[in-house]
């Protein structure tokens, strides 16, 4: 109900009255599987009709719909200036925000046992306004010393993969069926916390699982803790949004 639109393939526009369910799926960009750049809608009849993003809960909007008869309504260049209007101030805040994950100069650390450091890496960052959010880490690439442990902390659907020398983990596994739209599989590999090791050293896959997810049961918490042993620089992604760019090194020095 959230991946797929409710209008079928080929199918004539979807009219709305208020009642029942009509639902874009998601809108990608083509950067997520099933990609869909567009959704339109009819509305058969007045009244004020509020919708959500499924994904992104602070994304609510609203379609006031008048009599067809109605005059003195905004045009397409009246909405379109709007839209500026609002888009403008958090384009600017999201490109604050984003300068922050190239530097390295704020990185919150403590001292930890035996002579090492504790590193804090934010996956994700929300900004003043809740519209705003940067899917990637803050810093992307941190330098860090053998022994050294690094703490990711999300509060919204982030994860952390280390993947050496296999391809990087895909989010979704789309299961074809006989009938009907495939099924769309969370990557249990994505899913769920793989730690086969009190450190990490490069040879083996490593993931926090989902993390922060407002669920009681969830199943990475908010934080993944890594220690790492081998010098060396390690690539590692986001599961959920590695699509879109949410990837990292961790580069370990003697």
């Amino acid at each position: 109900m959230a991946f797929f639109s409710t209008r079928a393939p080929d199918a004539p526009v979807e009219t709305y009255d208020g009642t029942g369910y009509r639902n874009s799926g998601y809108l990608s960009v083509g950067k997520v599987i099933p990609p869909s750049l567009s959704y339109s809608l009819t509305f058969a009849k007045p009244g004020t009709y509020e919708y959500h993003c499924l994904i992104h809960p602070a994304m609510i909007g609203e379609v006031v719909v008048e009599p067809a008869t109605a005059t003195g309504l905004p045009t397409q260049a009246d909405v379109d200036a709007e839209a500026e209007a609002e888009r403008a101030p958090l384009l600017a805040m999201a490109e604050t925000l984003r300068s922050q994950t190239t530097s390295t100069d704020g990185v919150r650390s403590e001292p930890g046992a035996n002579g090492t450091t504790i590193w804090y890496v934010p996956a994700g960052q929300t900004g003043p306004d809740p519209r705003v959010e940067i899917y990637d880490f803050f810093p992307k690439d941190l330098t860090i010393k053998k022994g050294d442990t690094v703490i990711w902390t999300s509060t919204f659907f982030h994860e952390v993969s280390f993947f050496p020398g296999e391809p990087a983990p895909e989010f979704i596994l789309p299961e074809e069926q006989p009938n009907g739209p495939p099924l769309l599989v969370i990557n249990p590999e994505v899913a769920f916390r793989n730690k086969p090791a009190g450190e990490y050293d490069g040879t083996e896959a490593f993931g926090s699982g989902l993390m922060g997810l407002p669920i009681a049961d969830n199943p990475g918490g908010t934080t993944f803790a890594l220690t790492f042993s081998e010098p060396a620089t390690h690539e590692y992604v986001c599961g959920v949004h590695r699509a879109l760019g949410m990837k990292g090194t961790i580069t370990v020095t003697e």
